[in-house]
């Protein structure tokens, strides 16, 4: 039986999303979240039939889930010590303001915080 009450999808190939992670594990344990990959099948089948497009964090909640910067504002709100900062960024910053910067985030993340393969070059 799943004791997990929330469910978070992040970029496992991803430094930038990792280093998140570490923050918010840093102060709190977070026994109730279960951390999957978006490159599982799970997260593939769950916006799947939640019609959400793949390649974004998705965080689950109950039967609520939120994606973008919502989700990193409702994870830094509940289980960082940056919480007091995150809830006053997110009330100042209209939401498609703060997807926008969550999008284009994302697109250097790819550029410049990807894991790389060790390359061996044969002679």
């Amino acid at each position: 039986m799943d004791t997990f009450q929330e469910t978070l999808f992040y970029d496992s190939e991803c430094l930038m999303c990792s280093r998140f992670l570490r923050l918010l594990n840093k102060n709190s344990t977070i026994p109730q979240l279960k951390i999957l990959s978006t490159h599982g099948d799970e997260y593939k089948e769950y916006c799947r039939q939640q019609h959400i497009l793949e390649d974004t964090v998705v965080y689950v909640v109950s039967d609520q889930y939120f994606i973008k910067s919502k989700a990193i504002f409702n994870l830094l709100n509940k289980y960082s010590t940056l919480a007091p900062i995150s809830r006053i960024i997110e009330c100042l910053l209209p939401m498609k303001m703060a997807d926008s910067m969550y999008d284009v985030i994302a697109r250097l993340r790819k550029k410049y915080f990807m894991k790389r393969k060790c390359e061996t070059g044969s002679n």
